[in-house]
């Protein structure tokens, strides 16, 4: 009897600590979410899912999942300030868009990473 009242308390204080875990509310944001913020934004749909997919897919690969938010600091995902020229080179080729001649703004957030993403023109065919 010892033994089940036992496991039945490790179960219980598993289930707990997945529940309670940093991030695991954020897990609760669904994609459908992200893009009508998004679409509120004024930000078509294949930038917001290419910016979506490109940052789940390094959370997920720095074993950290959680749902990508567009007020989210580009920090939190392991985007310093000397990391957003390579990570948008990565952003713009998914999205088939190019530079624009304007200098980029600085970008912290999320939001403000898919709006100049969607700001910019989309790449000649050569």
């Amino acid at each position: 009897i010892s033994l089940a009242v036992v496991f039945c308390v490790v179960i219980a204080l598993a289930v707990l600590w997945i529940r309670l875990r940093p991030g695991s509310a954020r897990q609760s944001t669904s994609l459908a979410a992200f893009l009508r913020t998004s679409d509120a934004m004024g930000v078509p749909d294949d930038v917001a899912l290419a910016i979506h997919h490109q940052l789940e897919r390094w959370m997920a690969d720095s074993g950290q999942a959680f749902a990508v938010g567009a007020r989210d600091a580009l920090s939190r995902y392991g985007i310093a300030p000397e990391d957003v020229d390579a990570t948008l080179g990565l952003l713009l080729a998914a999205c088939d868009r190019r530079t624009g001649d304007a200098p980029r703004p600085p970008l912290h957030t999320v939001a403000e990473l898919m709006r100049y993403v969607a700001s910019c023109p989309r790449r000649e065919n050569a």
